[in-house]
């Protein structure tokens, strides 16, 4: 799939995902910083993260990396541009939110559901009845384990402080970062027979 490094196809999830997202998340004392620069600066991210993982783990710069990195150079390219920012007025408990980690991972999170969104309508060997249930179900968006499934803590909140983490020190790690979206991208369908005739249908990139 080669619209995965096209700034075409990225212009359009800026548009119809990254921007939306990151106005939802207005309010307050939180806003948008410029809508130009944030998408230049998210732009150049996402490619770089894009090429440097093509040459360092995949082979050569033209190398295409599949949905997973895809996902989570959109992730990282999100959090590197800072796209919302938090009055200095704002109280501490505001100030440190994590808010651009939360737009990041509900981007990745959309980016990874268009792409098996698009694939639930390519299967071949299932009914239009079918189909709509799987896309139904696909559109509720990833499921993170509930706080009755952990031993502490809430899951969400522990992958926001991660990504925090990865952004203060710098320290980004895509393919890792993909094999959370391989696991995430599970829970996009209802079952493991309907997760494997996915995989059938669609390249691995």
């Amino acid at each position: 799939m080669s619209d995965k490094r096209n700034k075409d196809m990225f212009e359009q999830f800026w548009k119809d995902v990254i921007f939306k997202q990151a106005q939802n998340l207005c309010e307050g004392y939180i806003s948008m910083r410029s809508a130009y620069s944030a998408k230049k600066r998210c732009w150049e991210a996402y490619d770089a993260f894009n090429k440097h993982c093509s040459t360092n783990y995949m082979g050569g710069p033209d190398e295409l990396l599949d949905r997973h990195k895809v996902a989570a150079c959109y992730t990282y390219a999100v959090m590197v541009a800072q796209v919302l920012r938090v009055d200095d007025e704002a109280p501490n408990e505001l100030r440190y939110n994590l808010v651009n980690e939360r737009l990041a991972l509900t981007v990745g999170c959309s980016v990874l559901a268009s792409y098996t969104l698009k694939t639930i309508s390519d299967i071949k060997e299932i009914s239009d009845e079918e189909r709509v249930r799987l896309v139904e179900y696909a559109k509720q968006g990833v499921r993170f384990p509930s706080e009755d499934e952990l031993s502490h803590g809430r899951y969400v909140d522990d992958v926001l402080r991660y990504l925090g983490f990865t952004y203060a020190e710098k320290n980004y790690n895509v393919p890792l970062l993909g094999l959370l979206f391989y696991e995430w991208e599970k829970t996009l369908l209802p079952n493991h027979d309907a997760y494997v005739l996915m995989m059938r249908t669609r390249p691995g990139r």
